[in-house]
């Protein structure tokens, strides 16, 4: 039906088929590059970064309680989790099919529930999803001649912002950075005269660095924020920040007191003029008087009074005291003047009342209530006494008090008189100095403590916990990622364009070196995968040719690769699926089996126009007619073996259903190729010859009759050497390495060091300078990366001062003998310092995986697990097949712990967590705030003098203010101790737990994973203690599984498809028996070529499954129209064989052909390729030779006893009306 269709719509299928190249052309280009597919395992990490804490403060504090709160999470299946110094990593896995997006949302509600459970110094836990294509595409080392912080400002300032402005960059870090901080060293002395704590500095710092909302202001239409702004921005600011506010008191006493004597001495000084003035007015007058007084006596005018003694006394002696108005009365105190008012002596600005004199002579004196007020600020009594703005001074005197108020606002001018004086003349009148004229508060001396004055702030550097270096030289590191969905290769290529750019910007004397490129990779592997296929085609294409030996018929043939490739792509494109080790290999292996159904096609066209005088377009309607229902099954079976892939759930599957939909799709298009576009091409381009050709009667065929006849007279030989050969290949399969998936060779291998716990970083510094040494004398190496300590938080942290790695890359010439260079590299380097001990490992992950195998052990207690931890190491480290033996059961270190007394602690005043953080604010420091200048952050770290706190009894003595102002020590409320503590705690569901890892030092990862179940399981742990094997070994057993499963659905999905195709039990039973044929040949070809079986080889076996049977089927499907009309099966079985042996054998050795170049896996992609190729080309050679004589020999057996026991056969049916 199709062939008619197309052939009387030419030009539509032509216009549709130039539309496909058009849209190939369009989608290719566009294609993402990757090295493996977009993967998402099910995983979830929570990273919490814990300053400064131990791995047990991390286990207890951080690690369990978030541990608790994810582990209600649905669908979790295992939970890991090590808490190492300073940080937290918990892995969450959970089962294939979760939605992840309402896991992850469901993970960050569980943590945020609890977050007020941990402590405060915790940075936000980090939450994210793993992703197989997360790790770094590119990753650059720079180096300067400026120094690490230079270098580090380069990295910082220069290249990070020029590198994320390049389209597809998601992030750029920067390990080993030199951070610019402003510590802040307290002075404890200082700190204690000031009544001051470090508590106190850092709420200051927050307090005044920050950025608050002031709420909304409705201005008219609009609505407006506000915002408070309290900025630190240089070091200036940061020294002149006010630390407290508070009145001086010893500054007040002393002004008080200066005050007094002041105003004291002031006092007098008035009243000594003011009385030297009165008296001398009033001696003028008494003189006056005097003499008048002479006069009348001695005039007589007046006599002398009664008691008055001249001869013996004065005159002044005999006048009454207070007699002589002006006179001041004995017992009036200085300032007040009884008796009226003294004329013309006022002071400026005073008022006088006057009353009469009543005083007679010989009588005591009325109290005259006269007042006289000097200056002009003049207040109550009753105002005075409770005015606080004003000090008091009280004075004594003979029955009278005198009081001195002074404001405040003049404390600071008390050397001036600014008022006046004023006086009553009763007793118990108020006397008030004034001193400046103002009362306001700003006359109260104040003490400002700014920041400088209990501290030292300096510009510093923290250099981290880490060194990294490239090729001996002191470097920065920079990993870019890209985002989702973005080129690897575009991403990679334009960052490496842009490294000359950023070397001029940089400066002279940096240098910018690329340590590791995804992109050269994937280059690399993707470009040799395109020259295997291109190759692969061309040698199906002379397949043809070599059996049709027409050009025409060739082309024709060979159309169908590059369409059913192109449609393929455009397939890829419209999925969004990248083009990949997976994708990319699922295509060319498909490039041979895409060309099968064209050769059967034309093959058939080509014998009807050499043998059948017929219209040609007759010829090509029924050429393709008598093939398309054989085809048509052969590409379903083929199809089909891949469904059950879809449903294989774990890793497995979700790495290989890219590799089947691509196959998939490339067949399905190969299909319709043949039965659309072939035989159009056909009724064009081929030639009308008609019968007669000579060449049709070939040795080939004539040899194959003869075999096939001697095999039918012999059917019970044939079946059993079939079956010895079936035994023998078996045989075979314990001595074929297994795996999981072979180990890439990109020319790279790691060396790692690990010191003696509690090692110093620049002694782990020092033995890697001596491994760089010989790296560096080595001509095969062309360069490496060390890296000594870990960043704090890094998702990989765990190695602290005492480990250190170190990455080199062997020179592209050598790349080869990579083997051979790790192994003289570890004999050199093994033993170069006794205190260490120096791994070589040349294994590499593919797909974020490594062949290492695991061990986990539990037991009851932590004591158990250490006993049993050693026996297995001593016991694992006896089994040759495996290396590099170790245990993240560290060894312990030892630690400093304050146990803080509570009852103690709160008598002063402090709960533990104010102890906590004043401990390790002298130890460490406290990260106190940030300021942002020049466009980065710099952290403000307020900290004691760092050698302050050397040792246990320096720590004990250290001592706090509590809030009641009283500085204690904390020995005194807390008990100072120390103790053996791990380096970092493993947890597995929860649980205590090590792990043990090794490598294989073989190629068979089967053998050396069942050598370690050996071991495990005849080591006698400790009561309680258990092991399980994990790793690698969990993965293969999981993946077999899986995979196994996957091949037994296939087979009944491809009986199915048979059964529905040919309508009969029997027949197809049959044509299955080609599937053992093909597996001799697989086992075979794995065993001599030393390939391991791995789960490329099971994709291998897989498609076997549907490639034989296609063999089978385009032979018995002629047999059936024979035996349809009218054939005995002798006879149907001969002439089918001889018709049907071209196509076969042009089928299979195309097919075979194409793989070679794959199978020789002479590229990076060969990971993949060359196991499946080979399970490929040894499945259909041995399937192919033994289908052309077993199948018939077990079709005549079958219908031997189908005669004799009277069974129907209903498979005779006509040819299918596909065409």
């Amino acid at each position: 039906m199709l062939t008619k269709l197309s052939l009387k719509n030419s030009s539509i299928v032509i216009l549709l088929t130039l539309l496909v190249i058009l849209a190939g052309a369009f989608a290719i280009p566009r294609l993402g590059i990757e090295f493996l597919p977009e993967i998402a395992p099910p995983v979830v990490s929570i990273v919490t970064v814990y300053p400064n804490a131990s791995p047990e403060a991390v286990a207890h504090d951080v690690t369990k309680p978030i541990e608790e709160a994810v582990s209600s999470v649905p669908s979790l299946e295992k939970l890991r989790s090590v808490s190492n110094e300073n940080v937290s990593i918990i892995i969450a896995e959970f089962s294939y099919g979760t939605d992840m997006d309402k896991t992850e949302q469901r993970i960050v509600q569980e943590v945020n529930k609890i977050k007020g459970d941990l402590p405060d110094s915790i940075v936000e836990p980090r939450i994210r999803r793993f992703n197989m294509n997360d790790a770094p595409v590119i990753s650059l080392s720079v180096t300067s001649k400026g120094g690490r912080s230079e270098t580090s400002r380069i990295a910082r300032d220069v290249i990070k912002p020029e590198i994320e402005n390049i389209p597809g960059v998601a992030s750029v870090d920067i390990n080993g950075l030199a951070e610019k901080r402003f510590e802040v060293t307290l002075n404890p002395d200082k700190l204690k005269d000031n009544k001051l704590s470090s508590m106190q500095i850092v709420q200051a710092l927050k307090a005044n660095n920050l950025t608050m909302p002031g709420g909304v202001l409705d201005i008219g239409t609009k609505s407006i924020p506000i915002q408070t702004i309290s900025r630190i921005k240089t070091k200036a600011d940061l020294e002149n920040l006010i630390i407290s506010v508070s009145v001086d008191d010893e500054k007040l006493k002393e002004l008080q007191t200066d005050a007094l004597k002041n105003s004291q001495s002031a006092l007098m000084k008035a009243q000594a003029n003011m009385l030297k003035k009165i008296l001398g007015a009033q001696q003028k007058a008494i003189t006056q008087q005097m003499q008048e007084m002479l006069k009348g006596i001695s005039s007589g005018k007046i006599g002398i009074p009664p008691g008055m003694n001249m001869p013996g006394g004065s005159l002044p002696e005999a006048i009454p005291r207070g007699s002589i108005p002006g006179t001041l009365p004995s017992g009036n105190q200085p300032g007040t003047v009884p008796g009226g008012t003294m004329p013309g002596y006022p002071s400026e600005g005073s008022q006088t009342s006057t009353a009469p004199s009543t005083t007679q002579p010989g009588e005591q004196p009325t109290e005259n209530k006269t007042s006289l007020k000097i200056g002009s600020n003049q207040k109550s009594n009753s105002n005075q006494g409770s005015n606080s703005k004003f000090a008091s001074y009280e004075g004594s005197g003979s029955g009278s008090t005198s009081s001195l108020l002074v404001s405040s606002s003049s404390m600071d001018s008390f050397g001036s008189m600014g008022g006046g004086l004023a006086g009553s003349s009763s007793a118990g009148s108020l006397s008030m100095l004034s001193m400046g004229g103002s009362s306001s508060n700003s006359d109260i001396p104040i003490k400002i403590v700014r920041l400088k004055d209990v501290a030292q702030v300096s510009e510093a550097y923290d250099f981290g916990s880490s060194i990294y270096r490239m090729n001996k030289k002191p470097s920065i590191g920079i990993d870019i990622r890209k985002g989702s969905r973005q080129n690897t290769v575009a991403v990679a290529d334009a960052t490496v364009a842009k490294i000359p750019e950023l070397e001029r910007k940089a400066g002279s004397g940096t240098d910018i070196v690329v340590t590791n490129n995804q992109a050269e990779y994937i280059k690399n592997a993707i470009n040799g995968m395109v020259r295997e296929g291109l190759l692969g085609a061309l040698f199906a294409v002379l397949v043809i040719f070599f059996f049709l030996r027409n050009l025409r018929y060739t082309l024709v043939s060979a159309i169908s690769i590059p369409l059913s490739v192109i449609i393929g792509l455009v397939f890829l494109y419209v999925a969004n699926i990248s083009l990949n080790l997976f994708t990319l290999g699922g295509i060319t292996i498909a490039i041979g089996r895409v060309v099968d159904d064209s050769i059967v096609v034309l093959e058939n066209i080509f014998r009807r126009m050499q043998t059948i005088d017929e219209k040609r377009l007759t010829n090509i309607i029924i050429g393709t007619g008598e093939v398309a229902r054989a085809i048509t099954a052969s590409t379903i079976t083929t199809v089909a073996v891949f469904l059950p892939l879809g449903f294989v759930k774990g890793f497995v599957g979700e790495l290989f259903r890219p590799f089947a939909y691509t196959v998939t799709l490339t067949l399905l298009a190969s299909l319709l190729v043949a039965v659309t576009i072939v035989p159009l091409l056909a009724s064009k381009l081929a030639p009308s010859k008609r019968a007669g050709h000579a060449g049709q009667d070939t040795f080939l065929k004539r040899t194959y009759i003869s075999m096939l006849k001697w095999s039918l007279r012999r059917k019970a030989f044939v079946i059993v050497v079939s079956l010895m050969l079936l035994a023998v290949s078996l045989a075979l399969i314990p001595s074929i390495p297994k795996n999981f998936i072979s180990q890439s060779n990109t020319g790279t291998f790691t060396i790692s060091i690990e010191m003696p716990v509690g090692t110093s970083l620049s002694t782990t510094s020092d033995v890697a300078s001596k491994i760089e040494d010989i790296l560096t004398k080595d001509e095969r190496i062309e360069s490496f990366r060390t890296v000594i300590g870990s960043s704090q938080g890094s998702f990989a942290s765990g190695g602290g001062s005492d480990t250190g790695s170190i990455f080199v890359k062997v020179k592209k010439d050598y790349k080869d003998d990579k083997a051979r260079v790790v192994e003289d590299v570890r004999k050199r380097v093994t033993n170069i310092d006794h205190s260490a001990k120096i791994a070589v490992s040349g294994a590499e992950q593919v797909a974020g995986m490594s062949n290492t195998i695991e061990v986990n052990l539990s037991a009851n207690s932590y004591n158990d697990l250490k006993a049993a931890n050693a026996v297995l190491m001593n016991a694992l480290s006896k089994v040759k097949e495996i290396s590099n033996v170790k245990s993240n059961l560290s060894e312990s270190k030892s630690e400093l712990w304050v146990e803080v007394n509570e009852v103690e602690a709160m008598k002063q005043g402090l709960t533990a967590i104010q102890v906590a953080a004043a401990v390790r604010g002298a130890v460490n420091g406290e990260s106190a705030t940030t300021i942002e200048s020049g466009g980065s952050s710099i952290d403000v770290i307020v900290r004691l003098d760092k050698n302050r706190v050397k040792d246990r009894d320096t720590l004990a003595s250290l001592t706090l203010l509590s809030p009641m102002g009283k500085v204690i020590r904390l020995d005194s409320i807390a008990k100072v101790g120390m103790a053996n503590g791990p380096v970092n705690i493993t947890r597995i569901n929860q649980e205590r737990s090590a792990t043990l890892t090794m490598e294989p030092v073989i190629k068979n990862t089967g053998a050396a994973s069942r050598a370690v179940k050996d071991a495990v399981k005849d080591t006698k742990l400790p009561a309680g203690a258990s092991a399980h094997v994990g790793g690698v070994t969990t993965m293969m057993e999981e993946g077999f599984s899986s995979m196994g499963m996957a091949l037994v659905v296939a087979i009944v999905l491809v009986y199915i498809v048979m059964v529905g195709t040919f309508r009969s039990l029997l027949h197809p039973f049959t044509m299955m028996f080609s599937l053992p044929l093909a597996v001799i040949g697989a086992f075979i070809a794995l065993f001599i070529t030393g390939r391991e079986l791995g789960m490329p080889s099971m994709i291998g076996l897989l498609m076997l499954v549907g490639i034989v049977v296609t063999n089978a089927i385009v032979l018995l499907d002629l047999v059936q129209q024979l035996r349809a009309k009218g054939y005995a099966a002798y006879e149907a079985i001969i002439q089918a064989g001889s018709t049907r042996m071209r196509p076969i054998l042009m089928t299979a050795l195309a097919t075979i052909l194409a793989l070679v170049p794959m199978a020789a896996g002479r590229t990076e992609g060969g990971i993949i390729s060359a196991p499946l190729a080979t399970v490929v080309i040894g499945g259909l050679l041995t399937s192919t030779f033994l289908t052309l004589v077993v199948i018939p020999v077990l079709y005549m057996t079958f219908d031997s006893l189908r005669n004799r026991f009277g069974i129907a056969d209903t498979s005779f049916a006509e040819p299918s009306e596909i065409a």
